[in-house]
């Protein structure tokens, strides 16, 4: 069967050696609509998912009310939805003296005054209470139990103090916790940093990935938590893949899901699946062949996102054949700017790695977190044949995906055809980067 790919600007004809009965060539929907964050939180707050409307909620409650936006690294447009839900809280008799906004930070760096302008707006920065989580001040945490896993509860104690807890975010594929959103915003977004630690170590599992949701221990913990410090009630927006990129982000809303924490966030993931980013295959192929996807320049190195979902569609021991572009040299001021305890990680065995993270060879949570995620980033291929095909790429690069580098696409179909034996069921992702093969769409 011969199968055109695009590749940027370009395209590339493969012949694959099978019958079409076995080959499966997939994209996403992709919809967009071209509505505001406005209009789609509107309608959202109007039609809430398993639960009550926000202010007939917050009727029922008294005291303090929190509201959780994400931070810098995520391009939600906060301070023009916002405001939409606190009309909503004074509607319910929340002064605003009783309302703290607190940005879900997790591990990364604070946000600045002038980055919290950015984020919520000068009026809101003004008026309300506004907080930077920090995960690293035990002093901000209050203790809250212990989840079902084992993991102890610590939570920024603004949150746990709370009558009325909200959270406002998105919804998307995620390589860890399969999804964003949710009650990822209480964990890891105003968890304390041994919150944080035990709930990522869960990624290492094979369970865990983009995609996932039941069986990924690591997002089971979040919605254990989630429900155990009493998130109330969420507003999330569905990210499509087109338009403008912030911080590497698709930023362009598509639908939004407001309610109960979990049934508002399934509902989201499941609208997102059927019609933004999902394709329904039944199920994993021996070979999975992927590339980036068209655009008006050639692909530079791996796309991560784009290997991530090839991951996710090809059974564990197949093979994965992503198109490659070649890769960028690393400038000075990159190495310069890469912390020394990540580069080495970069360039190390696996073994290594691992036994780093089973011996806890670590003298700070920095040092944690890069050896966890690459643990975690070895783990993720390690049942798997990576090929890369086309570009030329580092030695770093390589063992860091625990792949190998093949001339072309041509080349690497003929010896994963010949490795997998028999009759092998291909998967082709010619827009991989934005398309996410599901078994089954979630329900």
């Amino acid at each position: 069967m011969q199968v055109t790919l695009p590749f940027g600007p370009e395209t590339v004809a493969l012949r694959v050696p099978a019958a079409e009965d076995r080959v499966q060539v997939v994209r996403s929907r992709n919809l967009r609509t071209g509505r505001s964050h406005e209009q789609l939180a509107a309608e959202a707050l109007a039609q809430p998912v398993g639960s009550l409307g926000l202010a007939a909620l917050a009727r029922k409650r008294s005291g303090k009310a929190v509201v959780m936006v994400d931070d810098k690294y995520r391009p939600t447009p906060t301070y023009r939805v916002l405001p939409a839900v606190l009309d909503e809280l004074r509607q319910a008799g929340f002064h605003e003296r009783e309302i703290t906004i607190i940005t879900g930070t997790g591990l990364h760096d604070l946000m600045s005054e002038e980055e919290l302008v950015q984020k919520v707006g000068d009026e809101t920065l003004a008026r309300y209470r506004v907080l930077a989580h920090d995960a690293y001040d035990r002093g901000q945490q209050a203790f809250m139990g212990f989840s079902k896993l084992g993991n102890p509860i610590w939570v920024n104690r603004a949150v746990a103090q709370a009558d009325l807890k909200v959270s406002l975010g998105r919804v998307g594929p995620h390589g860890d916790a399969g999804y964003e959103g949710g009650a990822k915003m209480i964990v890891p977004g105003v968890a304390a940093l041994e919150t944080v630690m035990h709930n990522h170590a869960m990624f290492l599992s094979p369970r865990a990935g983009i995609g996932s949701l039941g069986s990924n221990p690591g997002r089971r913990d979040m919605d254990d938590i989630g429900g155990r410090v009493s998130l109330d009630f969420i507003l999330n927006f569905v990210i499509g893949s087109h338009g403008e990129r912030v911080a590497g982000f698709a930023a362009e809303p598509v639908r939004a899901f407001a309610g109960h924490f979990l049934r508002a966030h399934r509902a989201a993931v499941a609208w997102g699946d059927a019609n933004v980013w999902g394709a329904e295959i039944g199920r994993k192929a021996d070979v999975t062949i992927a590339s980036p996807g068209s655009g008006p320049s050639r692909p530079r190195g791996v796309d991560g996102k784009a290997l991530a979902n090839a991951w996710r569609g090809t059974r564990l021991g197949g093979t994965i054949i992503l198109l490659c572009g070649d890769e960028e040299p690393e400038s000075e001021e990159v190495r310069a700017r890469t912390p020394p305890l990540l580069y080495e990680l970069g360039s190390s065995p696996r073994e290594a790695i691992w036994e780093c993270m089973e011996r806890r060879e670590w003298k700070t949570p920095e040092d944690w977190l890069h050896i966890m995620r690459a643990s975690a980033g070895r783990a993720r291929y390690y049942y798997h044949r990576v090929l890369l095909a086309g570009g030329k790429v580092s030695p770093r690069t390589l063992r860091s995906l625990n792949a190998e580098q093949r001339e072309s696409a041509e080349e690497a179909v003929k010896e994963a055809v010949s490795k997998a034996g028999g009759k092998p069921r291909f998967l082709v992702l010619p827009e991989a980067s934005h398309t996410l093969p599901l078994e089954r769409f979630h329900k």
